[in-house]
């Protein structure tokens, strides 16, 4: 249990990060909650595409598997930032697409070409898998408030749900973005000032962590070709296909903000990657024999950070996890407003397309929760999470930016084939990759229901491509 005055400084952030969305509650239009009106900086964009990414599964995750694996548990982060470096080249697509059409989702981004059809169909994947990365927080969440208050699992989660949902929901994506600038912060200063220097100074510091450490535990090779593959695969066609980030790129000032933005960004999370593997092995070496790897993280805080700043690191693990749940929250809350129910009821104006959003963005939490507390496994959750997005989205969203011959049966077939057979193998505990079987699929379907299909009207293709 932590002292009343580091209790107190939890309990100040979070009122801090609920009355940033009481400051920005006066959003007029549903484009400008799902992206903050186009005039977001350099600072405040590279904060939230940082703090958005490293969340639960790549925090006390990644640091859980170094400690059990050695350096080869940070594969999955650093495989997210090869993916995340993806993203360069469907940037200027993407930003052209959205500026002129004022697009918020990808899924409406492939709809305005291949029908409402694919945009829900896009749509439902995009909410069942988001929704198990919002849950693998809310579990990191939870998680901090038993260690730290005694709280029960269940009791730790709603109350940091009802927090962080309650801010999204009134402030929109500016206030997401505002609190992702202080929650970074937060990250930064908690567990790289703080908990990473401690934690070296309880292990004798480098040199004896490397002489301590087993050599094979130092590289990869406990790491199959296989499932360093399978990863790569997901991260690359599931990190870029997500809402927020094509929100962050429509909610960026202008395209050198987002240039800028994002290569620092994706430094970082290699940067991220160092330290938790640091902080992982140093574990190993000051507190071996730990029942749950997992567990590493909450009690490096309790025996190595002294009273006074114990709240201040505490906080800044809710700040790591709230700044994921929030950004992903107004994505996937988009989705099924605008791709599933304002698809199906075309007629609703922008105030109740709005008004959806939000309400969309409660029920997406409670669904969360529900996940979360049936299915507790943090690095599970994230990794079904990327592969459900990567066979379901991936080959078909890339064929309908830049794949003329594509036709709606096409990407609809590679939408259902792909998602279908990634959810099985990952529900069934498939000894093959998701990724590895669901991204081919998605590919054969696409491209062989696009080729048996008869082709786009010419005016469709033209106007999409913006041929003159």
């Amino acid at each position: 249990m932590i002292s009343v005055f580091d209790a107190a400084i939890i309990f100040a952030y979070l009122m801090t990060v609920f009355a940033v969305g009481v400051i920005y509650r006066r959003v007029n239009s549903s484009y400008e909650y799902m992206t903050a009106g186009g005039r977001i900086g350099l600072i405040s964009l590279y904060a939230t595409w940082s703090a958005t990414a490293i969340g639960a599964g790549f925090t006390m995750g990644i640091i859980g598997n170094v400690y059990r694996l050695g350096v080869s548990g940070a594969w999955t982060l650093i495989a997210f930032g090869i993916g995340f470096a993806t993203v360069y080249f469907l940037i200027p697509r993407v930003r052209y697409l959205g500026e002129r059409y004022r697009f918020t989702t990808l899924p409406e981004m492939m709809g305005a070409r291949m029908g409402r059809g694919v945009q829900i169909l896009a749509g439902l994947v995009t909410v069942a898998g988001i929704s198990g990365f919002i849950a693998d927080n809310f579990v990191g969440l939870g998680t901090i408030f038993k260690v730290y208050l005694g709280l029960d699992l269940w009791l730790g989660i709603l109350i940091a749900a009802t927090v962080t949902a309650s801010y999204t929901v009134i402030g929109g994506q500016l206030a997401v973005i505002r609190t992702d600038l202080i929650q970074w912060v937060m990250a930064i200063l908690g567990i790289v000032f703080i908990v990473l220097p401690l934690a070296l100074a309880r292990a004798g510091g480098l040199e004896n962590i490397f002489s301590s450490i087993p050599p094979s535990r130092l590289t990869f090779e406990s790491l199959s070709i296989y499932s360093i593959t399978g990863v790569l695969t997901s991260m690359i066609f599931g990190v870029q296909f997500q809402n927020h980030l094509v929100q962050r790129q429509l909610a960026a000032r202008d395209k050198k903000v987002l240039y800028s933005s994002t290569i620092l960004a994706n430094v970082t999370f290699f940067l991220w990657a160092a330290v938790c593997i640091i902080i992982g092995l140093a574990g190993a070496v000051a507190f071996p024999g730990l029942p749950s790897a997992q567990s590493l993280l909450p009690l490096m805080i309790n025996e190595l950070v002294p009273y006074g700043l114990n709240g201040l690191v505490i906080a800044s693990l809710l700040s790591i996890m709230m700044s994921s749940v929030d950004s992903f929250l107004i994505g996937v809350s988009s989705s099924l407003s605008k791709d599933i129910i304002s698809a199906l009821f075309p007629r609703m104006d922008d105030i109740k397309i709005l008004r959806v959003t939000k309400i969309s963005a409660l029920f997406i939490t409670l669904l969360s929760i529900s996940i979360a507390l049936i299915y507790p496994d943090i690095l599970g959750l994230i990794l079904a999470f990327f592969s459900t997005i990567a066979s379901g989205l991936g080959v078909p969203v890339i064929a309908t930016l830049f794949w003329k011959r594509a036709t709606p049966y096409g990407i609809g077939a590679g939408i259902i084939a792909g998602s279908l057979i990634a959810l099985y193998l990952r529900l069934t505990g498939s000894i093959f990759d998701p990724s590895l079987v669901g991204v081919p699929v998605s590919l054969i379907a696409t491209v062989a229901l696009s080729l048996l299909t008869k082709p786009q009207p010419t005016g469709i293709i033209d106007a999409y491509f913006h041929k003159k």
